[in-house]
């Protein structure tokens, strides 16, 4: 497969993902944002424990993020993520322990299977 096919199958599974995320959380703005980069952050000193672990497991190897974090990663007013992430928090979709932010398994179980997912299309196309 030419380098031009595949960069058209890669934008169509980034796509087809973004377009799920868009479904799944509806015209709730900035949901599947404030989750990635939460998740992101977490993710930074995540060894090789496995992801859809229960929440306290999760929480004792992941880094925890903050609302200021999330501010940053999206250029958006404080009170603005503020108020999105206490939304997730009620939907279940992030904890907050001891001030810091993680995203809960409800969350990592979709995300991982998509992630999958994700690395055997790309492994096919490679």
């Amino acid at each position: 497969m030419d380098s031009v096919k595949k960069i058209i199958e890669v934008e169509k599974l980034i796509t087809a993902i973004y377009a799920d995320e868009i479904h799944l959380y509806g015209s709730r703005p900035y949901y599947a944002q404030i989750l990635k980069i939460i998740y992101h952050i977490n993710l930074k000193t995540w060894k090789d424990e496995d992801l859809i672990c229960d929440n306290e497991t999760f929480i004792a190897h992941a880094l925890g993020s903050n609302i200021n974090a999330v501010t940053r990663g999206l250029n958006l007013p404080r009170e603005t993520v503020r108020r999105k992430v206490n939304e997730l928090i009620e939907l279940d979709y992030v904890m907050r322990v001891d001030g810091k932010l993680y995203v809960t398994q409800k969350y990592r179980k979709p995300t991982f299977e998509k992630s999958v997912l994700f690395h055997k299309k790309m492994s096919n196309l490679a």
